[in-house]
């Protein structure tokens, strides 16, 4: 009976520190999905962030090159 009860006791144990050790799990689990899903947030306003510099930036070489050709039509007509 003794016997019986300590090997009881130790499955209880093996079982309580399976059950921690499973919801530490779970919660490292959520824990990094929340991370995953911030760190896509943010990529993706990065992402806006550089496209919005990008056509800025083509805009003004636009300008640039316009500027350039109305200078240069003016040296062709010499």
């Amino acid at each position: 009976q003794a016997a019986s009860d300590s090997v009881c006791r130790l499955q209880q144990r093996e079982q309580e520190r399976k059950k921690i050790l499973n919801d530490h799990l779970i919660a490292s689990e959520k824990q990094h999905i929340t991370q995953w899903e911030d760190f896509m947030k943010e990529q993706h306003s990065r992402q806006a962030e550089v496209d919005e510099e990008h056509r800025k930036a083509m805009e003004r070489l636009k300008e640039q090159y316009a500027e350039m050709e109305k200078d240069l039509a003016k040296f062709s007509t010499f």
